[in-house]
């Protein structure tokens, strides 16, 4: 009996810690925080809110954000609808916070630190109408986006805290009341407004101005001028909050966008949907050096 007993004993020692560790949660993974905006046609988010369901989303940095996703199984992954000018206030706090969608400037830097470029893409223009367009002759290819807003007398449409290039945010920046400010994600509002002639132009990028033109079938003629004095392409970057945990974070997500080869994905992205004409330069750009 006794020796019954203290079987019984020891197996109920050797028990108690398994079933512990059974129903003890496992331990909670560390997070990242994705600040995603609509940016179409490049990140198409669906529904509302602030919380996004990523694998809903369309476009080719949605694809990425999806790829980076799996490749990433040791953290936890959450997908944030935020501005522009709010994301730069929660990069500067300790959130874990990152993104693959902004440019680098001088004052990104401030908050940000940045890993690898992931894309290049030809910079933005003035998308006009096609035809009568204050300060700007029909058969015009390229403008002065300097003189045109010192006259006073051009509206353009602009979306607030969104990274131009230092050339254009220079010249926005002392534009005063000739700029019309709109806020963020409003890409397609700014579309329609310069349909309606309550904006004389928007500044865009050339496949923001064709995806518009191709989900908008009644949209008057528009035109795409280059911006003097630009340089011949933009980059976007990978890039985390600046912090100790930003830093082991863009570590992680730089290994994973190399395996992935994202870079290599964008360009072919942009070769499939450029018009032929800008095909063979986007394709010189890309395999030109950093």
């Amino acid at each position: 009996m006794k020796s019954t007993f203290r079987f019984l004993f020891l197996f109920s020692m050797w028990l108690l810690p398994q079933i512990a560790g059974a129903i003890e949660p496992p331990p909670q993974k560390p997070a990242i925080q994705w600040i995603v905006n609509d940016f179409p046609p490049f990140l198409v988010l669906s529904g509302e809110g602030m919380t996004v369901d990523i694998s809903k989303a369309k476009g080719p940095f949605a694809s990425i954000y999806q790829e980076i996703e799996r490749a990433l199984p040791a953290y936890s992954h959450r997908f944030v609808r935020v501005s522009f000018s709010r994301a730069e206030k929660l990069f500067s706090g300790q959130g874990g916070y990152c993104t693959v969608l902004l440019q680098r400037t001088k004052e990104r830097e401030k908050f940000l630190i940045f890993g690898d470029e992931l894309a290049r893409a030809f910079p933005v223009g003035l998308v006009v109408h096609a035809k009568d367009t204050p300060g700007i002759r029909d058969e015009q290819k390229d403008v002065d986006l300097k003189e045109l807003l010192a006259s006073g007398k051009f509206r353009l449409g602009v979306i607030q805290s969104r990274a131009y290039t230092q050339q254009i945010d220079d010249i926005l920046s002392h534009s005063g009341h000739a700029t019309k400010i709109v806020g963020d994600s409003a890409m397609g509002n700014l579309f329609l407004m310069l349909e309606r002639k309550r904006v004389n132009g928007v500044l865009a990028y050339a496949l923001e101005k064709t995806d518009y033109e191709r989900n908008n079938i009644a949209v008057p003629p528009l035109k795409f001028l280059k911006v003097k004095n630009m340089p011949n392409h933009i980059s976007v970057w990978a890039s985390c909050e600046k912090s100790l945990r930003g830093e082991q974070i863009l570590k992680d997500l730089t290994r994973a966008v190399r395996e992935k080869n994202v870079k290599r994905k964008i360009y072919k992205y942009f070769m499939q949907e450029l018009p032929p004409d800008m095909k063979k330069s986007y394709r010189d750009l890309y395999e030109s050096p950093p």
